[in-house]
C-alpha cells in the first residue's frame, strides 16, 4: 500500500491565486490583507510514495481539496469527511489507498476536463477490496 498524504495549502480566497503546480509552501491568513501577504510555511519535509492531494481552508471551518500532485484542479472538491477522511487542519494527514480513490473519482466528476490526467494516477491504485 503507498502512502498518500492530504496536504494543507492555507486559506482558499487568499492562497488560491498564489497556488502553484510545484508548491514548496502556502502562506497564513494575512491580518490585512490589503497590505499583507501572510507569513509563508514550507510544507512537510516527509516523502510520501503516493499521491499528493493538496487542501485549502474555506470559510466556517470547511475545507476544499485543490491540487492532486502537480495538477491543479479547475473546480475544488469540498472536503466530505465520510469518503476523504477526517480534516486535519491547517496540518497534514496520511491516507489510504482507498481515501485516495474516492478524492480521485470526485475531482474527476468535478473536472471533467482533467479526467485523463487523474485518471491515469486512479488507475494507479490497487483495486479496493
Amino acid at each position: 500500500m503507498a502512502l498518500h498524504t492530504l496536504m494543507y495549502y492555507g486559506y482558499f480566497d487568499h492562497c488560491r491565486p498564489l497556488l502553484t503546480a510545484d508548491q514548496k509552501r502556502y502562506w497564513t491568513k494575512p491580518e490585512n490583507p490589503a497590505t499583507d501577504e501572510g507569513k509563508p510555511v514550507e510544507l512537510p519535509p516527509k516523502e510520501y510514495d503516493g499521491i499528493r492531494f493538496g487542501q485549502m481552508q474555506r470559510a466556517y471551518g470547511k475545507f476544499a481539496i485543490v491540487k492532486v500532485d502537480d495538477i491543479i484542479l479547475t473546480v475544488a472538491v469540498e472536503h466530505d469527511p465520510e469518503r476523504h477522511g477526517s480534516v486535519p487542519g491547517p496540518a497534514w494527514v496520511e491516507l489510504g489507498d482507498n481515501v485516495a480513490a474516492n478524492i480521485l473519482v470526485d475531482a474527476i466528476i468535478a473536472n471533467h476536463l482533467l479526467r485523463d490526467e487523474l485518471g491515469q494516477k486512479l488507475r494507479g491504485l490497487p483495486p479496493s477490496k
